[in-house]
């Protein structure tokens, strides 16, 4: 529920997977590939920087990821990796460059680009009096999902994170692990 426009390409990449399955003897890689090609990008980074006076922590930084690939960030402390993610999602701008999640440009439609990221910090900013299930119901309301669709969400997110057992306890009284996956 997070970016139309990725879901819609990640799902047309299934569909292809799909075709390319059911027609081996058609070259399934080509089939594949054209819908792969075709695929929108889930984030867009053009020309990024990022400067504290003279000190530049990000230089002219270019990427592409489409809908449903799967990347890290690497590199040594001070390179400038959480800095470029806290751009991608809106918690500081850039000095220059551009940056598009799910079509959106972060610094002129920040809304939109925050409702279609998501973002996990090693230590995710918890309130530790809540629960589990409340935790999530409140970021359910602060991402607008709807109110008649709400409770479905909540606990088929903690069933999938694994947090069903512990919905009811206080995120304080849960592992370090467990608060990660409230996050």
């Amino acid at each position: 529920d997070r970016a139309p426009v990725g879901r819609a390409a990640y799902l047309d990449y299934l569909r292809a997977i799909d075709a390319a399955r059911q027609h081996r003897d058609r070259d399934p890689q080509s089939l594949l590939m054209r819908s792969w090609d075709a695929a929108p990008f889930a984030i867009e980074v053009e020309g990024l920087c990022k400067r504290y006076g003279d000190h530049e922590a990000v230089r002219g930084l270019s990427f592409r990821v489409r809908a449903g690939e799967v990347v890290g960030f690497l590199g040594p402390n001070g390179a400038g990796k959480t800095t470029v993610m806290r751009i991608l999602t809106g918690f500081l701008p850039a000095t220059d460059g551009t940056a598009r999640i799910a079509g959106h440009d972060v610094f002129s439609d920040p809304i939109a680009a925050r409702r279609a990221i998501g973002y996990l910090p090693e230590t995710p900013p918890l309130y530790p009096e809540m629960t589990p299930a409340s935790y999530v119901d409140f970021v359910a309301r602060l991402k607008d999902v709807p109110r008649a669709k709400r409770r479905a969400a909540v606990d088929r997110a903690l069933e999938r994170c694994g947090l069903a057992a512990v919905r009811g306890r206080e995120i304080r009284q849960l592992s370090k692990g467990y608060r990660q996956r409230v996050g």
